[in-house]
């Protein structure tokens, strides 16, 4: 089994209480950008659209 290597942190800081690092080493090409921003997108979509439901339903249910 290959042996994961350690990332190459470049850069560390706080979105709100996300913690983000970016690592030199875990870098992808121009063209694979598009397509994991697009899937970071749809799962946000789908984590805030579930999230407004739920709160919609408890002020419902209140």
């Amino acid at each position: 089994m290959p042996q994961e290597e350690q990332p190459q942190i470049a850069e560390e800081f706080m979105i709100g209480n996300t913690k983000v690092k970016i690592a030199t080493n875990h870098c992808v090409a121009p063209d694979e950008v598009q397509p994991i921003l697009d899937r970071i997108a749809q799962r946000a979509l789908a984590a805030f659209s579930a999230q407004s439901y739920r709160e919609q339903n408890e002020k419902a249910g209140a």
